[in-house]
């Protein structure tokens, strides 16, 4: 038996149909399994997670506390995760356990909102980016 890796595949609906970014991809991928095969789809809402944008203007702001407080950037990262966000549980080895928080899921809007957080936590504004149009 070989384990067959859970694969994504994201798309968008056009007039009521479903049009996948990458048919071909689907379709090789679906090729690898046997004819009458069960298999399991899950279709969801896409809501994608923080921006790259957002991950550099965090550090940036990251930066710019650990120059104002004197702590480390990496210390900072751990504290705000572990105070703002919390814990979260997976199973692993069929046993539950508690994992430390991670910001890599967070949607762009909690992003935000975290971001929001460490400023009023900190009273040290947010650095302001202007882009260009």
């Amino acid at each position: 038996m070989s384990i067959k890796p859970i694969i994504e595949f994201r798309g968008v609906i056009e007039k009521g149909k479903v049009v996948l970014e990458n048919q071909a991809a689907f379709d090789n991928h679906v090729s690898t399994f046997n004819e009458n095969d069960e298999i399991r789809m899950m279709v969801k809402k896409y809501k994608g997670t923080r921006k790259m944008s957002q991950n550099a203007l965090y550090w940036l702001y990251l930066r710019v506390i650990e120059q104002e407080t004197g702590n480390y950037i990496m210390d900072l990262h751990e504290f705000f995760k572990k105070k703002l966000l919390g814990p979260r549980f997976a199973t692993v080895m069929k046993e539950e356990v508690e994992l430390p928080p991670t910001t890599r899921e967070l949607k762009t809007d909690e992003f935000s909102e975290y971001m929001v957080k460490i400023e009023s936590l900190t009273g040290i504004p947010m650095p302001y980016i202007k882009y260009e149009q």
